[in-house]
């Protein structure tokens, strides 16, 4: 069997926006959360791992695991109202992160007139955390935002990384599992941020592999 070749892969999701412009009031912050993986191990065992969920409880793995439709209940996630499939469902999703995800860098940063897009500032900052990694290569997926979005990204990365850093944008539609996983940890570091003493399921399984950054 051949090897997969080895390289630090790194999946990033957002959370909130980046632009003072119109803070949302119920989530006025920024997040980028980026979920570290040796490549043997994505290969190996998330990707199957989260294949083999889909297809359990889903009965397809044609579905994108989003945090925000899994939280209203939408599509395939209504499970059409039957409760106990949806705890199953929720309880394997975290077990998948918990199991799954070996470290998560995340940066949140709150939206400021005096900062007019956090983006790059936010990315730099990641890159900084990075730095201890770098003894392979390092690979970056980003979910793809919009053109402006990503040449920002793309700009700052340019500017910062060193050669043995790439990097590339994908829709959420593909459905990578890295990506799928960045997404489910998002939002919830968003809110330890904003509301500290609410009860966060999400966070508890990754919070001892979590560095998280708040600026």
């Amino acid at each position: 069997m051949s090897k997969v070749q080895v390289m630090l892969l790194v999946y990033v999701d957002e959370s909130g926006s980046a632009s003072s412009a119109a803070p949302d009031p119920n989530y006025p912050i920024f997040v980028m959360a980026a979920c570290l993986f040796e490549s043997e191990h994505y290969a190996r065992r998330l990707t199957p791992d989260i294949c083999a969920l889909k297809l359990r409880h889903l009965g397809s793995d044609s579905a994108v695991l989003h945090e925000s439709e899994i939280r209203k209940r939408l599509g395939p996630f209504s499970f059409h109202k039957r409760e106990a499939c949806r705890d199953d469902f929720i309880g394997a999703i975290t077990k998948a992160v918990q199991d799954g995800v070996p470290e998560v860098l995340a940066v949140a940063a709150r939206p400021s007139l005096q900062s007019a897009d956090l983006t790059s500032a936010v990315v730099e900052t990641l890159w900084e955390l990075l730095q201890v990694k770098q003894a392979k290569a390092v690979h970056w997926i980003f979910e793809k935002r919009g053109s402006r979005e990503d040449a920002i990204i793309s700009a700052t990365l340019r500017r910062i990384a060193g050669p043995n850093h790439s990097w590339e944008f994908a829709p959420k539609l593909r459905g990578l599992p890295g990506l799928e996983m960045a997404d489910m940890v998002a939002r919830p570091i968003g809110l330890s941020v904003l509301r500290p003493e609410q009860p966060n399921r999400a966070l508890d399984c990754i919070k001892d592999r979590l560095t998280l950054v708040v600026k």
